[in-house]
Order: structure tokens, then sequence, then C-alpha cells
């Protein structure tokens, strides 16, 4: 089966040589309220979904992230998540 990849957020990304980093550019978006999406927001939704206190029950599917299992078995905080924001 061949897996096609469909962007949602993203306008494009890029991988790098090793193929553990993956550098996201996104498209431009609103919330409702008419504030850009960013980056950052990207950053503080991933680090609240790992977080155990949230029990986000699709948390696992973020397992790939670095530091993501160390943070759900509460031995790391979530602001150690592998996921940086270079810019908005």
């Amino acid at each position: 089966m061949r897996v096609s990849l469909i962007p949602g957020a993203a306008a494009n990304w890029t991988v790098s040589e090793d193929r553990l980093t993956y550098t996201f550019t996104l498209r431009p978006a609103n919330w409702s309220d008419g504030t850009p999406v960013t980056a950052l927001d990207f950053r503080r939704a991933f680090r609240r979904l790992i977080d155990p206190a949230t029990d986000a029950p699709d948390a696992a599917l973020f397992n790939a992230f670095r530091g993501a299992q160390a943070i759900q078995a509460g031995k790391a905080a979530p602001y150690t998540l592998g996921v940086r924001a270079i810019d908005a």
C-alpha cells in the first residue's frame, strides 16, 4: 500500500539528511478571532498533548518526538519535547 501525505496546516516541509529533523512552513491561517495561527501555537499544543497531566488518549501518537516517552513517564518536563518554533 502506498501512503500519500496530504498537508494540512503545512504549506511545505523539508527533512534533514539524517531524517531526524522535519521543518514545516505553515500556510496562512487564523483562529476564529482573527489572530494568526503560528508555530508557537503548534509547539504549545504538542507540549500540552504529551503532558501526562492532560491524560490525552492520543499522546502515544507523538512518541517519535524526541523526549516524548520520558515526558509521558513523568521523567521529564513537557518543555523538553523535541519541538521548536524557529519563527512564527
